[in-house]
Order: structure tokens, then C-alpha cells, then sequence
């Protein structure tokens, strides 16, 4: 039986990828107007150039292809999905130009390194991954072509913003020292716990393991007889120090409600019944201003190469001509993204004493 990802390792890489993409593509909105008569068929025009509904569409299906990203169902929500996926593609189109200005070029090297990328992390390696990769660009109506030209304009945009940030200079001492006293509650490491996890097909036969544990066998050794879980089997079910985050929301419930020592379970998973230990726990706390200062660098980093870049950026899309049609103008197209990276302040008052 092939070994099966464990609790620690459930797929959220599309998820997270897509988010990046719509931040750095498409978070932004400039002074730009609504439809002032463009045909029906199209969605957005930026200058002279219009986007068609189906090519919006087309556009939004290798996007699907790659990142697993889908419009919802229900209808409010299918709305605003399009009319931000509208949105994404203007601003795209304006960021081309800027690209074209700033004499930013992408190669076919760099296109096939980062196709390859992709198919190797969202699809498998070798021959496999090359099939479930073809398959996902049937499944979603798009092809290869169509993709690598996503993949150019999203490494243009990279390309883009290291070229408008080249400037930014890393924070200093002092910086780290300042944002540390504001922000350290909100550095906060979680409680992690070093948990021990046995999987079986059944209830019943979860129900069995629990019995035989607590009639005293050792964890290691029902795990060698039992689990179906072969990247745990060997470490007699040691899933290592792991926080709430790093574990399906159920199985996390039951592993963080217990003392150290205690078994708990049967658990329903993806992948079958588990039956947990909590060996020991390690309590969440708030690290020092050494242990936080690689952190606080790169988020000070990212913060400065941020405020240059939207600056930049509101300025382009300020001076771009944009329409929509009525059913693809966003809600607000003047909004720009909220700060929200990771350790930063939710305002400016400094940190309570204890937090």
C-alpha cells in the first residue's frame, strides 16, 4: 500500500499560491470608470485593447488549470468572482505596459522553469505529474500555450516589482528593535504538541487499537501492525511537535484537548480513523526580540518594498483608461489592499504589557 501524506501535510499550496497571485496581480484599483458603451461581448477595455467575455473566461479557466481556483456557485458570490477576475486582467494589461516602459523581458528559459515548477508541485514528478498536469488543462478547457503565456505575465509582474523596489534598504537595528516592542504580542508561538497518530480503514478497528492500548501494548508496536499510514509506520506513529494549524480541524480538536500522555480518538480523517497519544507539550509563547528579529527583518523588508510599490503602482493605474462592462465592473474599483502581512500591528499603539 502506498505511504499516505500525514496529518501535518494536507494540500493548502493552492490555495496559498492563488492568494499570492490575486494580491500582486490584482489587488489594486485605480481612477477608472464603467462601462461608457462597450459591446456586450466585452468585458474590459484597457485603452485600445478589449478583453472578450470568452477571453476573460478562457483566461480565468488556466487559472483554474494551475492553481485549482473555481468561481462559486452560489450567485452573489459567482458575481463578485467575475467581476474581480475583470478587474485582475486590467490591472494585468496595465502592468504589460508598464513592463513594456521599464524594458522588463521574461525568456522561454525562464517560462520553462517555471512551467516545470509548477507541474512538479501542484501535479507529481516525471511522467505522472506530465499527465495529471495535461489532464487538469482538459478538465479546464485551456491548453499548454495558454498557460505558459499566464505564467510570462505573472513573471513580468515579478520581475516589475523587483525592478520598482530595487531601492527599498533593509531595516535596521533599530527598526527591528522598535517594531519588536510594538508588535510582540502579535508574535506569539502557538502551543505545539509531539503527538503519536495510528490510522486504520474502520471505526472498528480504531475502537480495537484504543483497546489494546489501554490494556497496556506499546504505541510503537500497534503502529508497526496496524497503521495504514507507511511515512509514520517505522517512527512507531510520531508525527513530530506539531501546532492546531498543522492538523485537520478534527483530529486537532481532539489532540489539543487532552493532558500529555493521554490517548484519544477514534477520529475520522481524510485517509481513515485515527487514534492519537499527546507524548508531550510544548506551551505557546512569546518569542524574544533575538529569536524575532529574522522575521520582523523580512516583514519590515516587505513592508517598505509594499508602500513603494503601491505607490508606484496607483500612480500607473491613475493615469490608465479602463471601462467595464456593467456586469464586470468591481464593487470598488479605487480600493487598494489592506496592509495584513504577517507580524504586523493591527494599528500604531504600542503592545500591552502582558499579552
Amino acid at each position: 500500500m502506498p505511504d499516505l501524506p500525514n496529518l501535518t501535510s494536507m494540500p493548502r499550496q493552492r490555495l496559498a499560491l492563488a492568494s499570492v497571485v490575486v494580491v500582486l496581480v490584482a489587488a489594486v484599483g485605480g481612477t477608472w470608470w464603467v462601462n461608457r458603451g462597450l459591446p456586450d461581448d466585452v468585458a474590459v477595455r484597457v485603452g485600445s485593447t478589449d478583453v472578450s467575455v470568452a477571453e476573460l473566461r478562457g483566461r480565468m479557466a488556466t487559472v483554474e488549470a494551475l492553481y485549482g481556483v473555481t468561481a462559486p456557485d452560489d450567485g452573489k458570490a459567482k458575481d463578485g468572482f467575475w467581476r474581480d477576475a475583470a478587474h485582475s486582467v486590467a490591472v494585468g494589461l496595465v502592468l504589460a505596459d508598464a513592463a513594456k516602459d521599464e524594458d522588463v523581458s521574461i525568456s522561454g528559459n525562464e517560462v520553462d522553469q517555471s512551467l516545470q515548477q509548477v507541474i512538479t508541485s501542484f501535479f507529481g514528478e516525471g511522467e505522472a505529474g506530465q499527465a495529471a498536469f495535461t489532464k487538469a488543462l482538459a478538465t479546464a478547457g485551456t491548453s499548454e500555450d495558454e498557460v505558459r503565456d499566464e505564467l510570462r505575465r505573472q513573471l513580468e509582474v515579478n520581475a516589475l516589482f523587483a525592478a520598482v523596489t530595487s531601492d527599498v534598504e533593509s531595516p535596521t537595528t533599530a527598526d527591528v528593535a522598535a517594531a519588536y516592542d510594538q508588535r510582540r504580542c502579535s508574535l506569539r508561538l502557538p502551543e505545539k504538541r509531539q503527538v503519536r497518530n495510528i490510522v486504520v480503514a474502520t471505526r472498528a478497528d480504531a475502537q480495537d487499537v484504543l483497546r489494546r492500548l489501554r490494556g497496556g501494548a506499546s504505541f510503537a508496536s500497534v503502529a508497526a501492525a496496524t497503521t495504514i499510514d507507511g511515512s509514520t509506520r517505522d517512527a512507531g506513529g510520531d508525527l513530530g511537535l506539531v501546532a492546531a494549524t498543522d492538523l485537520e480541524t478534527g483530529y486537532a480538536e481532539a489532540a489539543f484537548a487532552v493532558r500529555k500522555g493521554q490517548l484519544f480518538g477514534p477520529v475520522q480523517g481524510a485517509y481513515g480513523w485515527n487514534v492519537g497519544r499527546v507524548d508531550a507539550i510544548a506551551p505557546g509563547r512569546i518569542p524574544t526580540l533575538e529569536q524575532a528579529t529574522a522575521q520582523l527583518k523580512q516583514v519590515l523588508f516587505a513592508e517598505g518594498q509594499s508602500e513603494v510599490w503601491r505607490a508606484w503602482l496607483r500612480k500607473r493605474l491613475e493615469a490608465a483608461d479602463v471601462e467595464y462592462g456593467d456586469a464586470y465592473a468591481p464593487e470598488d474599483p479605487l480600493a487598494l489592499p489592506t496592509e495584513g502581512l504577517p507580524g504586523t500591528a493591527a494599528d500604531d499603539d504600542p503592545a500591552p504589557a502582558d499579552c
